[in-house]
């Protein structure tokens, strides 16, 4: 039965064309990957929820679509081109990686904050003369809403040692799925975001995230 919700709030996107031709594409890569990963183990999870939101933002930032893929699958776009519409998401999770790195450096935790601080004043130079760059153009904006105020967040935690830590719980933190098609995404606390993940049953965690698609299309204009 969540299946079939899930599926007519995809369908019901894809209608009514709500937002974007990108959010339509992310929503059947979330339909596809809900399935998955509620079939795999528990442990296996979260790991998998991480890859997943990277290949959104990959594909999300450099509006790639089925269409890319099949025309690189049939040969009628070349390996090149296929790569060349990855760059800018590929370019925002390896700077994404860079500043996750930063912050586990096994150095002072007030030089960590200051090598975060120069990237961050760099990326700010770089953002600024983008013109420079042109085919990465579209990654700012991305970047910037994923990691301007959780690298805030998540430092705190990192040092006060408030959740547990992991690669796959890091990545998904910060690359979180929907986020590569709302700029304007509302700041997450990792402490929180650790703390949730199934702390009820899962059924009653599915229907709450169900419910809440369902409200942001009724009051989407069609």
């Amino acid at each position: 039965m969540l299946v079939v919700q899930f599926g007519l709030i995809v369908l019901l996107v894809q209608y009514w064309q709500l937002e974007s031709q990108p959010l339509t594409r992310l929503m059947w890569l979330a339909f596809v990957g809900f399935i998955i990963h509620h079939l795999l183990p528990l442990r296996f999870r979260l790991p998998f929820f991480a890859t997943l939101s990277l290949v959104a933002v990959i594909t999300g930032v450099g509006h790639v679509g089925p269409n890319v893929f099949a025309g690189w699958i049939g040969g009628r776009m070349t390996t090149a081109n296929f790569l060349y519409h990855l760059l800018p998401g590929l370019t925002l999770v390896g700077i994404g990686l860079v500043l996750i790195g930063l912050c586990h450096l096994p150095i002072r935790f007030g030089a960590r904050v200051g090598l975060i601080a120069i990237a961050g004043a760099g990326l700010a130079f770089l953002r600024a003369h983008s013109q420079w760059f042109p085919d990465i153009t579209e990654m700012w904006v991305i970047l910037g809403s994923l990691f301007m105020f959780r690298l805030m967040i998540y430092l705190y935690d990192l040092k006060h040692r408030t959740a547990s830590f992991s690669l796959a719980r890091s990545l998904s933190y910060f690359f979180m799925l929907p986020n590569v098609c709302f700029p304007l995404f509302p700041v997450v606390d990792y402490k929180t975001f650790c703390s949730t993940y199934y702390n009820e049953d899962w059924t009653s965690i599915y229907q709450s995230g169900l419910r809440w698609m369902f409200r942001g299309c009724k009051f989407q204009e069609p």
